[in-house]
């Protein structure tokens, strides 16, 4: 009884968080060190939902990185979508913006390889402050990549994973934890693809982490999700069945910061369409 209790909480909590006027969150991002030190990355995706900011235009976002300020200025539009902001001279009110940092921009964040935890924030008069967070994932151009899919490939059903990503591990395939760790052990980075939606990125992050089965866990790994709104993506995925189309445009992106040919070593999908994506990028 307190399982369904629990089950039926869930639900609940995630419908009333996927509302678009309450639509918050930050995808993970991959910075690559090139051969001669310089760094480059895949977009700062940001956004802030309407009862987090009510009056999100031209709003300015505060940046921690491993519990650091930094002097990055991030700008919300009136759809509070967050981008990069530098002053265009010699008009100082004129602003060019942007979703990706410079080389020495991003060496200015002073990442540490592996993991870092970004946090993003907005503070109203009216509304306190609303944040969001993801991780900031700092590669050396030779790193050897595997992807993996996450709806349908990690969890079992494609579509349940893609609307309910709060439900837990038992809608996870069995022994997916303990390939994942022996891949890591291997050398490998994995990175997470989905064509879920920014607005729940909290919850497929929380959703992978919290993953176990046995002893083991799924190693941690950047988890790339769609810009889009959820209903977008949704329908994108599930109602007009081209998810490749976003999955290979992120995975290009990616596979462009590399200054090796082929990055990604293995990929693993259950669907057509993940074949689709294989095939583009000549994964095996």
């Amino acid at each position: 009884m307190n399982n369904i209790h629990s089950f039926a909480s869930n639900i609940k909590y995630y419908y009333t968080a996927i509302n678009p006027a309450s639509l918050t969150g930050a995808i993970d991002v991959i910075v690559v060190e090139q051969p001669d030190g310089s760094l480059c990355s895949t977009p700062f995706h940001v956004r802030f939902g309407k009862y987090g900011v009510f009056y999100s235009s031209e709003k300015y976002v505060d940046v921690i990185i491993n519990n650091k300020e930094i002097k990055l200025k991030m700008k919300l539009d009136e759809n509070g979508v967050s981008s990069i902001v530098s002053e265009e001279e010699p008009v100082p009110q004129t602003y060019i913006r942007s979703l990706r940092l410079s080389s020495d921009e991003l060496k200015s964040l002073q990442l540490q390889y592996g993991s870092n935890e970004a946090r993003f924030s907005v503070t109203t008069k009216f509304q306190g402050t609303s944040w969001c967070s993801c991780h900031i994932y700092l590669f050396k151009y030779y790193d050897r990549i595997v992807i993996s899919d996450i709806d349908g490939t990690i969890t079992k059903s494609y579509v349940l994973g893609h609307v309910i990503p709060a439900i837990g591990g038992q809608w996870a395939h069995a022994g997916v934890a303990e390939l994942y760790s022996r891949i890591k052990q291997n050398g490998y980075k994995m990175v997470y693809l989905s064509s879920r939606a920014i607005g729940q990125s909290h919850y497929t992050k929380t959703y992978l982490q919290s993953l176990a089965q046995g002893s083991k866990s799924l190693p941690d790994g950047p988890v790339l999700l769609s810009p889009m709104s959820v209903l977008m993506a949704f329908t994108k995925e599930v109602i007009e069945r081209k998810p490749e189309e976003f999955k290979i445009a992120c995975l290009s992106d990616l596979k462009s910061l590399f200054s090796v040919k082929d990055p990604f070593y293995a990929g693993f999908g259950n669907r057509e369409t993940d074949m689709l994506v294989a095939f583009h990028h000549h994964i095996q």
